[in-house]
């Protein structure tokens, strides 16, 4: 058996004891790699030839999606060696106590920001929603605001939405609209 197919067995056994599923890919004439992937988390087996050492990452899928401070991800411990002449029981428990954890928090960080990403899509959805219901279309949305404006042929305005609270602004409304809407208002006047 050869150097490389060595090290590629080592890199599948490994993969494979920890539960993730391997999948070879090549990164370039000079290096080659495996990433494997589990439960929305993957990992990454680099080995430059020449060396002793195969490099390990680990990541979070949609990790890309959103912000982790530098500080955040500073903290955890994302990438490590381990040395090819060590078994791949060796390197699963070297992957265990020293990637791991990282990945794991990681991960919890992540799901923790989309949580927040999600509701904040979920916020202009319904802010366009409500423009549509309002006037029948919505003009003027901006991807990087939860406010949605709005046109009509009398009218126009915004409209800003937030988990539990809605603002909405209308200008150049006709005094016989305006006096429509202050009658639904005063209907609601004690609602929280």
């Amino acid at each position: 058996m050869s150097k490389d197919q060595a090290i590629n067995m080592l890199i599948k056994q490994t993969s494979l004891a920890l539960g993730y599923t391997s999948d070879p890919s090549r990164e370039n004439d000079d290096m080659w790699g495996y990433r494997a992937v589990k439960d929305g988390t993957s990992l990454f087996f680099r080995h430059k030839p020449n060396t002793k050492q195969i490099q390990i990452t680990g990541n979070v899928d949609r990790s890309n999606e959103v912000y982790i401070s530098n500080g955040n991800r500073d903290e955890l411990t994302l990438a490590i060696n381990v040395s090819t002449s060590k078994c791949y029981q060796q390197v699963v428990k070297d992957v265990e106590r020293r990637l791991i954890p990282s990945i794991k928090s990681y991960k919890t960080i992540v799901d923790a920001k989309l949580a927040v990403t999600d509701e904040y899509k979920k916020n202009v959805e319904d802010n366009i929603a409500l423009a549509d219901s309002i006037i029948g279309s919505s003009k003027g949305f901006r991807a990087d605001t939860d406010t949605t404006s709005f046109t009509s042929d009398t009218f126009y305005g915004s409209i800003q939405m937030s988990s539990d609270t809605c603002q909405i602004t209308l200008r150049s409304l006709p005094i016989s609209v305006m006096e429509e809407v202050l009658k639904v208002l005063a209907k609601h006047k004690d609602s929280k």
